[in-house]
């Protein structure tokens, strides 16, 4: 599977074919279909995989983190620290939310959800009218970040500051 991260990350889902990939891999065509029906089952299983190595690495001693704030702050400075330290994860992670439907839906509706029990616990002094615009403003600001990493703009804070900047403002009081 991992042969596939570089070549999503730069060629998108849909811009290599099996073979190149079973070469990158160095399997034959056959062993692949042996683990996969297709590059859709491949791409899930990676993101999968890759969401799993993400709640190990962020969430070790959350074990127990409902949604809500922390749980949304804690997810979003993890993924501005892996997409710092690796290039190609950053940009495997842009295509998939890209260009992935059901990535797409269920990373939106993951934050949606923490923004939605933020609101409700007071943490965010937002709206309900508001939940789903916050929830894009969230969407935003990690794509900025990672945006900005794909380009070299490798500051260690200004993913920080600008996760940080968005908690402190959804907290203001009116």
């Amino acid at each position: 599977m991992d042969a596939a991260i570089p070549l999503i990350a730069n060629k998108g889902i849909s811009g290599f074919s099996i073979e190149e990939l079973c070469q990158a891999a160095s399997m034959k065509r056959t062993s692949y279909y042996t683990y996969f029906k297709s590059i859709d089952q491949l791409v899930m299983d990676l993101w999968a995989r890759e969401a799993e190595y993400f709640h190990e690495r962020f969430r070790s001693g959350h074990a127990e983190l409902k949604h809500g704030i922390e749980r949304l702050h804690i997810n979003l400075l993890g993924f501005f620290e892996m997409a710092r330290e690796n290039p190609v994860w950053n940009k495997f992670s842009m295509q998939l939310f890209t260009n992935h439907e059901t990535i797409r839906t269920a990373w939106m509706a993951d934050i949606a959800r923490d923004v939605e029990a933020g609101r409700k616990s007071k943490e965010l002094n937002i709206s309900p009218q508001e939940e789903e615009t916050f929830t894009q403003l969230v969407v935003g600001v990690q794509f900025s970040t990672a945006l900005n990493l794909n380009f070299g703009k490798k500051s260690k804070s200004s993913g920080k500051n600008l996760i940080d900047m968005l908690m402190r403002a959804a907290r203001f009081e009116n």
